[in-house]
């Protein structure tokens, strides 16, 4: 069953920056969930190696610190990878799905007297 129909003629819009952030969106995926838990890690590490006084409150702080940021980051993809494919699809034909021919009605201005003064 054919319910979408393209409607022609089909008129595209040509293809911006959506496209290349759409395309690379993975990798940007990617970064965040391994060089954030990466960071808190080295981070860690660091403070182990190293005998730092009060190393456990700036790891904590660390933590939050980076927890935070992976909160907003997540929030900040999804955003972005949304924001590209409405971008997409608005760029792309016109789909109906049930093309129908309205009648013709009756112009507003023969309804004067119906009109609020």
């Amino acid at each position: 069953m054919d319910w979408l129909k393209k409607h022609q003629p089909v008129v595209r819009s040509a293809a911006g920056w959506e496209w290349r952030i759409f395309k690379k969106i993975h990798w940007f995926w990617f970064a965040g969930f391994v060089l954030l838990p990466g960071l808190g890690l080295m981070g860690r590490a660091y403070a182990g190696w190293v005998e730092m006084p009060r190393s456990q409150e700036w790891i904590m702080q660390m933590d939050f610190f980076l927890w935070g940021f992976f909160f907003f980051y997540i929030s900040m993809m999804i955003a972005l990878t949304v924001g590209c494919v409405l971008v997409i699809i608005m760029k792309g034909p016109r789909y109906s799905a049930d093309s129908y021919p309205v009648p013709d009605e009756e112009p507003l201005n023969q309804h004067s007297d119906l009109l609020i003064k």
